[in-house]
């Protein structure tokens, strides 16, 4: 390759580092905040669930819904295609399951499986808020199904495991909840207990969605981080590759100049 070549792709390779740096740095801060909602939720959950444990009971519709939490962007690695993995493996256990599906790319990963999707939304999972996000769980409740979440938990940056969670018609974590504890509810028990349960649910739907975002601004770290380290690694081969270059070229124009000198000096003689 060429001097001046090989100087462009040097400024290319340079000016595209900047970009994985600065889109690094974005997407920590991002994660933060993100990590600072997820923890207020796990505090605002705790007392509902004191109150709930013990007074809800379980009893399937005997109609599923899956909603598979994934992006709407890419450069985050096999993030979106975890979270597809374990809903196509539950749809095969479960063939009447209707999938909704939170993002773009899980959305058009699906159609491209042959998955039949009921309904879809990218705005949800854009910029994760209560207000929107309880809209459209109050749009996927209405539906009258037991609600599956397919979804990539965080562990950390570097960890998320493709999961399927239950959240209707019974979270999960109620499954080993300790017995009722004695609390006085007023004024009318059955009507605050259904109220406090469905706005449990939409919070920790909520809450999910926080927590795949937080998986998927891990994984988008990571391979961030590996194109800037793999960019250095490119930044520091082209100098090396540009000085071997420039020393050819120099040691080339010295030989031509001995070689003319030589030329002169044999015709003077």
């Amino acid at each position: 390759m060429s001097l001046p070549r090989l100087r462009n792709r040097l400024q290319t390779i340079k000016g595209l580092n900047s970009i994985f740096s600065a889109l690094q740095v974005v997407t920590m801060v991002r994660t933060q905040k993100i990590k600072d909602k997820f923890s207020a939720m796990n505090r605002y959950l705790a007392p509902m669930k004191d109150v709930l444990a013990g007074r809800i009971g379980r009893s399937e519709s005997g109609k599923k819904v899956l909603v598979v939490i994934t992006s709407n962007r890419g450069l985050c690695g096999g993030f979106n295609h975890q979270a597809v993995r374990v809903a196509v493996e539950f749809a095969k256990r479960e063939p009447k399951v209707d999938l909704v599906v939170l993002g773009r790319r899980g959305a058009e990963q699906l159609r491209r499986e042959g998955q039949r999707v009921l309904f879809t939304d990218q705005s949800v999972v854009e910029k994760p808020g209560f207000e929107h996000t309880a809209a459209f769980f109050d749009k996927l409740y209405s539906l009258g199904a037991d609600i599956y979440i397919a979804f990539n938990s965080y562990r950390s940056t570097l960890i998320q495991n493709p999961k399927i969670y239950r959240l209707s018609p019974l979270p999960e974590e109620f499954d080993q909840a300790a017995q009722a504890r004695d609390f006085i509810i007023e004024p009318d028990k059955e009507e605050l207990l259904e109220k406090l349960y469905y706005h449990y649910l939409e919070t920790r739907f909520y809450q999910l969605v926080l927590e795949s975002q937080m998986g998927e601004l891990g994984a988008r770290f990571m391979v961030l981080k590996g194109a800037v380290d793999t960019s250095k690694e490119m930044v520091t081969g082209l100098r090396l590759a540009i000085n071997k270059a420039r020393q050819a070229s120099i040691t080339g124009e010295l030989l031509e100049i001995v070689s003319a000198a030589e030329a002169i000096r044999s015709d003077d003689e």
